[in-house]
C-alpha cells in the first residue's frame, strides 16, 4: 500500500536528495558551491527562472489533480495523478530549456541551498 504525503513533505525530501546530489556532483566534477558562473550553459538568473518554473510545475500539478482525481484530497488516485502530472510538468521544463533531469534535480539543490525565490 503506497503511503500519502504532503506536497510540502514531497517537496522538502526532494530538496534534502538534491542537497546530496549537488554535494556530490560537485565534488565529482570540480564545481563546488561557491561562485555563481554558468552552469549547464545557463547562467546563475537563468537557474533561478529554472527553479521558479520547477516550482511552478509542482504547484500546477497539485492544483490540477485536485480538480481531476476522483476521491477526497488524501485519495491515491489524486496522489498518483499529482505524481504523474508533477513528472509531465517537470519534463516540459527540461526539454523547454534543453536539459536532463539530473541537471533539473541540481538547479533545484542550488535555488533550495541559496533560498531563491520559487515565485
Amino acid at each position: 500500500m503506497q503511503r500519502s504525503t504532503s506536497p510540502r513533505f514531497r517537496a522538502l525530501a526532494f530538496a534534502a536528495s538534491a542537497a546530496l546530489a549537488v554535494g556530490l556532483a560537485g565534488a565529482a566534477t570540480g564545481q563546488g558551491q561557491a561562485g555563481s558562473g554558468e552552469r549547464f550553459g545557463l547562467t546563475e538568473s537563468q537557474r533561478k527562472a529554472v527553479f521558479a518554473e520547477l516550482a511552478g510545475a509542482e504547484r500546477r500539478a497539485e492544483k490540477d489533480a485536485a480538480a481531476r482525481a476522483e476521491g477526497g484530497p488524501g485519495s491515491q488516485s489524486r496522489t498518483e495523478l499529482a505524481q504523474r502530472l508533477s513528472r509531465e510538468y517537470r519534463a516540459a521544463v527540461a526539454r523547454k530549456h534543453g536539459l536532463t533531469d539530473e541537471q533539473l534535480v541540481l538547479i533545484g539543490a542550488e535555488g533550495f541551498e541559496k533560498s531563491w525565490s520559487a515565485r
